[in-house]
């Protein structure tokens, strides 16, 4: 397991000269970070391609053997922060392979049945794609991945309680709250519903 504690340790110093934080210093770890962090990517972008061909069936792409497992354990590899989501959504775009992230926080990975999206005698045209289209330039569609909305939120939370209400299943206390809570919004400028439509006039 990784010392966080010594690499922070390090990290530390090195942006430092004689003890104090150095502008310079921190500018040579910049440029550090942006060489290696674009290094890093590129490697897992190439580990991800070949990762496309294991799991292709036998006799298609280089190495076909219907094999997932080493796109699970190169997301596991995966340090925090560096878009693992984004690159199981890239699987799932251009291969046969699914990756799902469980409660543990530990991936799991199949083969998916051939589809209209990923017929098996295209796979190794998905996966030339895939080759040229790097997993960072995919856009995130996994719910893990969505900033949080508080407007969007709340809207939802208050039209499941407006149908809570109509239906009996709040009692006192928690219509009390929802009023409370639906106030504190309006005050504050927060929604408490979808805005309506704006109408064009003809």
């Amino acid at each position: 397991m990784t010392d966080l504690t010594a690499l922070n340790a390090a990290a530390k110093l090195a942006c430092t000269i004689n003890g104090a934080y150095d502008t310079g210093a921190v500018a040579n770890r910049i440029s550090s970070i942006r060489t290696r962090g674009a290094k890093l990517d590129a490697d897992i972008h190439a580990v991800a391609v070949a990762c496309l061909h294991f799991a292709m069936p036998k006799g298609m792409g280089d190495v076909g053997d219907s094999n997932a497992e080493p796109a699970r354990q190169l997301l596991s590899a995966m340090p925090k922060g560096s878009r693992a989501k984004t690159l199981g959504d890239w699987f799932e775009a251009y291969s046969n392979v699914r990756l799902k992230m469980g409660k543990d926080g530990k991936w799991s990975v199949g083969i998916a049945k051939a589809d209209k999206a990923h017929p098996a005698d295209k796979l190794e045209e998905l996966a030339k794609a895939g080759e040229a289209k790097p997993f960072w330039s995919v856009e995130e569609k996994t719910a893990g991945a969505q900033a949080f909305d508080l407007n969007a939120a709340l809207i939802k939370l208050f039209a499941q309680a407006d149908k809570a209400i109509e239906k009996g299943q709040i009692d006192d206390t928690m219509l009390d709250n929802v009023v409370k809570l639906r106030d504190f919004a309006k005050a504050t400028g927060l929604p408490t519903e979808k805005a309506a439509p704006v109408k064009i006039a003809a």
